[in-house]
């Protein structure tokens, strides 16, 4: 097994798999268990994981063991890396890691367009005249508040309190604040109204409809960092 095996599209899938992305590994030859970890870091020719806990010990496995592994891969749109690999050694110092060759063939399923995380951003939105919508996004009168309870490229599901006076099938543009110093506006159409058993709020189901290239970019950095940071504190 090794890189050189791999196409040049393999390859380019390979090259995806970043720290911190979820691995599942399963030894192949048994019906062990699925084991589950996270990525420590990626060489050319190998993959060092997070060796997993198998209950209150962590997971030992022989040298040359077959093993079938999966990694959810947290950017790029949002997938899976699966392949049939080897192991290699596993380390016992205070890293404690496992060393995965590099497979000879590998293949990469799509989850979905867009990536999402349950994240609490800041929202200040306006309703768009249905009867004048101006082509610039740009907040008017009156404004609402409101929060997210998760977000991707491509929307996001905002609490707000009934009194917005908002509907289904309407346009909001918005003004999405990732924290204090940064900011952009987008426009969305609302999808979804869901009721909650809090009397005065409910949740919108909103996809964006116009959001700069830059901006789309910004909010791509922000799920990404955001993701990443929390896998890294729960290993």
């Amino acid at each position: 097994m090794g890189f050189l095996g791999l196409t040049t599209k393999e390859r380019s899938i390979w090259n995806m798999i970043q720290s911190g992305d979820k691995v599942r590994i399963r030894p192949k030859e048994t019906k062990d268990k699925t084991h589950g970890s996270f990525v420590s870091h990626i060489e050319a020719a190998a993959l060092y994981v997070n060796t997993p806990l198998d209950g209150t010990t962590y997971f030992e496995i022989a040298p040359r063991t077959p093993v079938e592994v999966d990694i959810e891969i947290l950017g790029y749109g949002g997938g899976r890396v699966e392949f049939s690999s080897r192991i290699v050694s596993q380390q016992w110092d205070k890293k404690r890691l496992t060393k995965i060759a590099c497979p000879r063939k590998l293949s990469w399923v799509q989850m979905r367009r867009y990536v999402r995380i349950d994240v609490v951003v800041d929202i200040e939105f306006s309703v768009v005249d249905a009867k004048k919508p101006s082509k610039n996004v740009s907040l008017g009168y009156p404004r609402f508040q409101g929060v997210t309870k998760n977000v991707s490229e491509g929307g996001l599901m905002l609490l707000v309190a009934k009194s917005s006076q908002v509907d289904v099938n309407q346009l909001i543009d918005m003004q999405v604040k990732l924290d204090r110093d940064d900011s952009f506006k987008v426009r969305g159409k609302i999808l979804r109204q869901i009721g909650l058993p809090v009397q005065d709020k409910y949740v919108l189901g909103v996809q964006f409809t116009h959001i700069s290239d830059a901006d789309k970019e910004k909010l791509r950095r922000f799920i990404f960092e955001t993701g990443k940071k929390r896998n890294l504190r729960t290993r």
